[in-house]
Formats: structure tokens, sequence, C-alpha cells
């Protein structure tokens, strides 16, 4: 998953790998934790950030907020199967 901040101080972008298994969503070494529904809606926390959006295929995207240094931030997060 690529992560793009569109306004706040958080990073401008940030790349990592995430595991899909039965429906829930982590990653090693992460503060991570979600799900994806049966018609592909994602739902997931990581690091304090959340982010919602849609699946389809080999791909997703999709809207994302939380903070930096009590700052709050948002954007957009873009996933594909590797």
């Amino acid at each position: 998953v690529t992560i793009v901040t569109s306004s706040g101080s958080c990073e401008p972008t940030a790349s990592s790998t995430l595991t899909v298994a039965d429906g829930k969503i982590s990653a090693a070494g992460a503060n991570v934790s979600g799900s994806i529904g049966r018609e592909g809606l994602v739902k997931v926390s990581i690091n304090g950030a959340y982010a919602n959006g849609q699946l389809s295929g080999n791909s997703g995207s999709g809207k994302w907020n939380g903070a930096s240094a009590g700052i709050p931030c948002s954007g957009r997060w873009q996933a594909s199967r590797l």
C-alpha cells in the first residue's frame, strides 16, 4: 500500500506491505488491524491513522485520516496485490 498525504504535517508519502488472510489485514512489526468485507470494503487502522476504501480484483484505493504531533492530516491510499 502507498499512502499520500494531501493535508497536514504527516509524512508526504509512505509505503508498506500488508497481509490479507481470511478477510483480516495485518502487518509484521506494525500496529495494524482491519478487515475487508465481502464486497471489498476496506476498514483499517495503521499506527493510529484510520483508512477506508474499496478493493476490486488486484488493486484498490481510498481515503485515510490521522494526526502527527496532534495536528490532523489526511490523504489517499492506493494498494495492489504483490
